[in-house]
Parts: C-alpha cells; structure tokens; sequence
C-alpha cells in the first residue's frame, strides 16, 4: 500500500514529490527513502520524468533532510530525546550504542549509516547532540549521497521491467544490513564488557 502511494504522489508531483518525500525521511519521518530514490529512478525509465535531474535534486533532499535531523539535535542536544517523534526512536539503550559507534568509527560513522536505513535519523541525531563538526557531517553525508542516490536511481531506471521483483530484493538485502550490524555491534558490546570484567582492578 505504502509503495502503490508513493509511486502514484510521485507520479503526480515528480520533482517537488521527490524532493518533499526525501527532506520528510530524512527528518525521521518512516518513509522508505531508498526505495523512494528507486522508484524515482523508475519513473524515469517509464519517461515520467528524467534521470539527470532526478539524481542531483534527490542528492540534495537526502542531505538537507539529514542536515536538518542533525541541526535539531545539535539545537535542543538530549531533551530531544524527550520530544515525539524523536523520542519513539532515540531510546536510551539506542542512544547508547549510538555513542559506542561515534566512538569507534569516528565521522565514518556518518558515511557508513547511509547504507543502514533503519538507523539513520537516530545516527543522525546523536551527531547534532553530540556536537559534531557540522562541515564534517556535510562532507561524510553529502559523499556517501553521491554514491548512493545515483546507485539506487539507476537501478530503477535500468531495471525499470522488474520494479516489484527489485524492490522485494533491496528490502531484503537492507533488513540483512541491518541485522547483521545490529548482532555484529551487540557481539563487540558483549566481548567488550567481558574484556573489562577480566582486567584487574
């Protein structure tokens, strides 16, 4: 149901559509945002609309909707947390491991999530409350767009024949991103906490 929406207010607002669609999911608004890159794309192969402007404008919706995620954080710092919609995802145990990731991975982090669509905006967040550089969080967010938007426009431009067969496979492919680093960072958490209960007092 959410798709046949999108793909029919797409359809009808194009450019603006995807731009609204974009700057709203990246706030942390559930939309499926690299599905919504996709069926842009799509709509481009069915000659809806065109593929040389859909990826630039949808390269700087998803980083002005990140931007915007992060500069909420940065402005109100953790009493966001306390504020619906962003409390539903920004939980303690979630700001925490949050926490644990900036600290290994640095601004990587930033550039990494991109690619993990079920963690984003609370990524996103913890940047801003956590002070980040915001020149930093541009330069990691815009690169990773640039190699993200332009991948997922042309598979549905390219691969425009079988739309429904590709959607179920990007689906799948980030419920597995996500899972695998989830256990992943719950398996480092684990052997970190072991190693510290093992050193000396």
């Amino acid at each position: 149901m959410q798709m046949e929406f999108l793909n029919g207010y797409l359809e009808h607002f194009t450019y603006a559509g995807l731009f609204a669609i974009l700057i709203l999911a990246g706030m942390g608004v559930p939309f499926p945002e690299d599905l919504t890159i996709i069926l842009s794309g799509y709509l481009a192969y069915k000659a809806v609309i065109h593929l040389p402007a859909v990826i630039p404008i949808a390269i700087v919706g998803v980083v002005l909707g990140d931007y915007l995620i992060y500069l909420t954080g940065k402005r109100f710092g953790k009493q966001v947390a306390k504020i619906w919609p962003f409390r539903r995802f920004l939980t303690s145990a979630r700001q925490a491991r949050v926490r644990w990731f900036f600290k290994h991975y640095g601004n990587g982090s930033i550039f990494i999530v991109r690619f993990l669509s079920g963690v984003r905006a609370a990524v996103h967040l913890s940047a801003g409350i956590g002070q980040m550089n915001p020149w930093k969080f541009l330069w990691m967010d815009g690169l990773a767009a640039l190699v993200s938007v332009p991948i997922f426009a042309g598979i549905g431009y390219y691969f425009g024949e079988r739309i429904d067969r590709i959607i179920e496979i990007v689906r799948e492919v980030e419920t597995g991103l996500l899972i695998t680093a989830a256990v992943g960072l719950s398996a480092l958490l684990v052997l970190i906490a072991l190693y510290r209960r093992a050193q000396p007092s």
